[in-house]
């Protein structure tokens, strides 16, 4: 994970639109997949998760459909900013992220000035 964020007094998220687990039967809860024991890549959450929670990165995952829910129930278990929603379509997306947004906004009370 080599992205560089600018760290002072600014949120980082991940946004995680998801209607598939990941590949692993893990993430599955066990039902048919190509590559059973996870990506060949060898990227998994817990590779990586350290790293997300050292630098507060907030992991918002938006659902479609109920395929993602052992994945998130791992997620869930190993990051410390971990948020999802369930989506019902295109347009739930805006009004979704934008309310988590707004909300993170004012729990950090951060001012958003707009010209």
């Amino acid at each position: 994970m080599n992205t560089m964020w600018r760290e002072a007094g600014t949120l980082k998220y991940i946004i995680h639109i998801a209607d598939s687990p990941p590949h692993g039967r893990v993430y599955s809860a066990g039902s048919d997949d190509r590559w059973p024991s996870g990506c060949p890549c060898g990227k998994t959450i817990e590779n990586i998760s350290g790293r997300l929670n050292e630098r507060n990165i907030r992991y918002k995952l938006m659902k479609i459909g109920s395929y993602p829910n052992a994945m998130s129930a791992v997620f869930r278990s190993l990051m410390t900013y971990f948020e999802e929603s369930d989506l019902d379509g295109a347009l739930d997306l805006s009004t979704k992220f934008l309310g988590i947004l707004s909300r993170d906004l004012q729990a950090e009370e951060i001012d958003v000035i707009v010209d």
